[in-house]
């Protein structure tokens, strides 16, 4: 037996393989009730990691019920006999949108995606926190997140953004749960350089924790992350 969305409709299908005899036909049990619920499907490309993504842990947070969930899923490897697709299936019911969906890599890497659209296949390459598959049209990707010094450090570091051309922009720390800390800018920024400096506070000025962080710049509806920020007080 494999489950899977055949179709690409939101809901699961199921496919059963001949076990019985040579005579017996597989079957594939479409699922097509219309139920209205919201869902989100993502596929894994490892850079770092194995290419299949193998040991990932995939972690979405959303309302449902009214209430916030964190739901999610471990893409784990698949045996010859009953194998499953390795596409990752959330069903969210009646959620209204997506409020992160973040990416585990087996490398360490973290890739934090902000609102992705609901009822899509989303495809997530290791490292870019943009798996989108084909972009829409007139979306900006013209800058670039250069990496921070000193690493580690205390009490701050420093880093810099290059635009190509103006565009709005939003910088954010966030920690090694996926939970957002600081916003460091919010606003325009014109093309060209512009250093930036995070002094290891939250939103409220206080001093946050030794760890490892992760800067996430996000322009338009593209982001850029950085590698880990180590803070050692």
């Amino acid at each position: 037996l494999a489950w899977g969305d055949y179709d690409l409709d939101g809901d699961l299908d199921l496919f059963a393989a001949r076990t019985l005899s040579e005579n017996q036909s597989n079957a594939l049990y479409r699922n097509d009730r219309v139920a209205g619920n919201a869902w989100v499907q993502v596929d894994l490309e490892g850079t770092t990691s194995n290419r299949s993504g193998i040991g990932a842990i995939v972690r979405v947070k959303t309302l449902i019920g009214g209430q916030a969930h964190w739901l999610r899923r471990d893409l784990s490897g698949q045996d010859g006999y009953c194998a499953q697709t390795l596409r990752l299936h959330f069903g969210l019911g009646d959620a209204p949108r997506i409020d992160s969906l973040i990416v585990e890599w087996p490398s360490g890497i973290r890739d934090v995606l902000e609102n992705p659209t609901l009822n899509r296949v989303l495809k997530i390459t290791e490292g870019s926190a943009v798996g989108i598959g084909n972009p829409p049209q007139g979306l900006f990707q013209g800058f670039e997140l250069l990496p921070n010094y000193p690493n580690p450090f205390n009490p701050g570091t420093g880093f810099g953004v290059r635009m190509d051309k103006s565009a709005g922009v939003r910088i954010k720390v966030y920690n090694s749960l996926g939970q957002q800390v600081a916003t460091i800018f919010e606003g325009p920024l014109g093309r060209g350089l512009h250093p930036f400096r995070w002094d290891g506070r939250n939103t409220s000025g206080e001093e946050v924790v030794s760890g490892n962080y992760i800067l996430l710049v996000l322009v338009g509806g593209w982001q850029r992350q950085s590698r880990l920020l180590t803070l050692l007080r």
